[in-house]
């Protein structure tokens, strides 16, 4: 899949439209502006943390529930092949871009050392940095920091739990 990453601010208007579905990796809550994806979060916990979320940093937006368009995106995240094409706008400084840029080009069903990251997204001694741009990701899988690992090999954290790392890892190694 490919990942067109662009740049909004929490001053956007309109339409946020967002769902939550069952998936295989578990209850899956994805949101969407301007057809483009601004969250996707496994949900651990009650919806209405995401949704207030969503109104903390878009105060000017209308946020609306629709499970029936977003479960279709999300049906077509998880099943999307090499050709498949998404836009994902993130909130962010430069350097939080720059990594979830780098981030995108770590092939699919590989994974990548934090320190390997920081240094192809030009800033090698920005390793912590990295790490914490990582764990602020809004839309798990689209920007893969599932494949981010320790440098020793081990898998490291993840915001939704090493299972839920393990499995999206092990999935794209089935699929290679």
């Amino acid at each position: 899949m490919r990942i067109n990453i662009c740049n909004i601010d929490k001053y956007i208007t309109g339409e946020i439209i967002y769902g939550v579905s069952d998936t295989e990796f578990g209850r899956t809550f994805i949101a969407i502006w301007d057809g483009k994806i601004i969250a996707l979060k496994f949900v651990d916990a009650d919806d209405n943390i995401f949704i207030n979320d969503l109104k903390r940093a878009y105060k000017y937006a209308s946020i609306i529930k629709d499970n029936a368009i977003t479960k279709v995106l999300l049906n077509k995240i998880l099943s999307s092949t090499e050709d498949a094409v998404f836009d994902v706008a993130v909130l962010g400084s430069p350097f939080k871009i720059s990594v979830y840029k780098a981030l995108i080009n770590v092939r699919y069903g590989t994974t990548i050392s934090y320190l390997r990251l920081a240094s192809a997204a030009g800033y090698p001694k920005a390793v912590r940095a990295t790490a914490s741009a990582i764990a602020r990701n809004e839309t798990a899988v689209l920007i893969p920091c599932h494949r981010v690992v320790r440098t020793d090999g081990g898998l490291g954290g993840y915001r939704w739990g090493t299972l839920i790392k393990e499995a999206l890892i092990a999935s794209e190694c089935k699929c290679r």
